[in-house]
């Protein structure tokens, strides 16, 4: 449970330091590429509809940390980006919410561009109603993005 604690407090700090829309912040400003590694995840339906986006920290090459309330359903797949941002909007009718697409045949964010794709996984005790307790997700993402360095989950009970 500590060790759940642990991961859920950096979690935590990670969207603290997230993007608006790419960019990490520090301070209230945009830090340039002082955090390579925290990106713009945008998460979609079974039928590539655009639900929601989300900041989220690459802990490896293939392994995106992001918020459970960002991955629960019906999110099943999801897109990446690390641009230094702000990303422009692509073609994409983000309004009205209720009516929205497929991303199929439309380009630029939220449908392409991103440096990776993947699936999304929630913590197995993950509960809407009580999301402070085990909000926590992840993204495995479907090839490896390398960067000069990764997020950092802090030592056990640091």
């Amino acid at each position: 449970m500590r060790t759940l604690a642990t991961l859920v407090a950096v979690l935590a700090t990670a969207l603290a330091i997230g993007t608006v829309p790419a960019s990490a912040i520090t301070d209230g400003q945009p830090d340039g590429n002082g955090h390579p590694y925290v990106g713009l995840v945008t998460f979609y339906d079974d039928d590539g509809v655009y639900l929601w986006r989300c900041s989220a920290t690459l802990i490896s090459a293939t392994i995106l940390m992001t918020a459970g309330h960002c991955v629960e359903a019906p999110a099943a797949s999801a897109q990446v980006w690390f641009d230094p941002g702000p990303i422009p909007a692509g073609d994409y009718p983000l309004t009205p919410v209720e009516s929205r697409p497929s991303c199929t045949g439309y380009t630029g964010w939220p449908c392409t561009g991103g440096a990776a794709r993947g699936t999304p996984h929630g913590h197995p005790s993950f509960d809407p109603n009580a999301f402070f307790l085990f909000d926590l997700g992840v993204v495995q993402l479907d090839r490896s993005v390398n960067t000069s360095t990764y997020g950092a989950l802090p030592r056990l009970n640091q």
